[in-house]
């Protein structure tokens, strides 16, 4: 369903994108327990399930929380339902450290 420029920019993406993944995969860039800062984890209540478990498994291994649902968002819920998007990040800054 994307714009034929679209497609056009990911095709192009291709070969850089998937070695990129595969490098994350062998070599994490960060460890879990070494940020202390407030997460959370947040997913539009229309987003695919691939994009749903990646969120799920975010929100098991750096917090002890849920992630949180954006009622009638897809993927790009910052775009699409931005009050509700802000209001989650609203509250995460208020957790955090003064």
């Amino acid at each position: 369903a994307l714009p034929e420029s679209t497609r056009v920019a990911r095709r192009a993406e291709g070969v850089a994108f998937v070695e990129e993944i595969a490098d994350l995969g062998a070599r994490p860039p960060w460890k879990a327990e070494n940020l202390d800062v407030p997460f959370v984890a947040m997913y539009g209540s229309l987003t695919r399930q691939h994009h749903r478990d990646g969120c799920h498994y975010l929100a098991e291994l750096l917090s002890d929380e849920e992630p949180t649902v954006v009622d009638g968002a897809r993927h790009n819920g910052p775009f699409t339902h931005p009050e509700a998007v802000a209001a989650v990040i609203r509250e995460l800054h208020g957790r955090a450290p003064a």
